[in-house]
């Protein structure tokens, strides 16, 4: 099982995810409802902090999850 397959069935059972890593990004707080997805505040390894989908740490499988700090490295 991958590190997003076990973050999601952890978040599916209802238990939390906060602590969790995934690529770049830790999980510091998991926040109230906007458009129907629940958001995530996560702290990245460059040391900003983001908001995003919590089902975007396991959406993207493969890819690495981060604050944006990726794109510019390799631009």
């Amino acid at each position: 099982m991958s590190e997003q397959q076990a973050l999601k069935a952890l978040w599916q059972s209802g238990q939390s995810i906060i602590g969790a890593r995934v690529w770049l990004l830790s999980v510091i707080e998991v926040g109230p409802r906007v458009k129907g997805h629940r958001m995530a505040t996560c702290a990245c390894d460059c040391g900003n902090v983001t908001v995003i989908r919590v089902s975007r740490l396991w959406e993207r499988g493969d890819r690495p999850v981060g604050c944006g700090c990726l794109r510019v490295k390799w631009i």
